[in-house]
């Protein structure tokens, strides 16, 4: 429980009283800040409002962006969301970006929700990561 009158809390790793006074404090999250506030599910979709772009990576130019599978992926995603009302299945072989595909569905698409499954409790735990911090968009 974070008290009602403080301004600033922060959550940080172990430290001893040396590395206050040598400035090595490693601080882990804010847990409290004036400058943080809690937005709605709605404020966050509501922000995402043609932001998004097909942004092409270019490894030469050092441009990041969505791979050539990633684009397809997410046109046929979009398309099929705008005409079909049976479920579809979107297969991507290991290491095409399934993750960033997934998000930049959600952000595409302003969805109010996105079931995602996964097999083990890891990938459910790295997948919750990247959602929560909309992983490299």
């Amino acid at each position: 429980m974070i008290p009602e009158e403080e301004e600033y809390v922060v959550w940080c790793e172990k430290f001893k009283k040396e590395d206050v006074d040598d400035n090595k404090i490693v601080s882990i999250k804010w847990l409290k800040h004036p400058d943080i506030k809690n937005y709605s599910p709605s404020e966050v979709k509501d922000s995402w409002k043609d932001t998004f772009t097909f942004k092409k990576e270019d490894q030469n130019n050092e441009i990041l962006g969505l791979r050539t599978p990633q684009i397809g992926a997410i046109f046929s995603i979009l398309g099929h969301l705008t005409n079909a009302k049976e479920i579809a299945t979107v297969v991507l072989p290991t290491g095409t970006g399934k993750t960033e595909t997934m998000l930049s569905v959600l952000v595409a698409n302003q969805c109010d929700k996105l079931l995602v499954t996964v097999p083990s409790d890891s990938l459910r735990t790295q997948l919750k990561g990247k959602f929560h911090n909309l992983g490299l968009l």
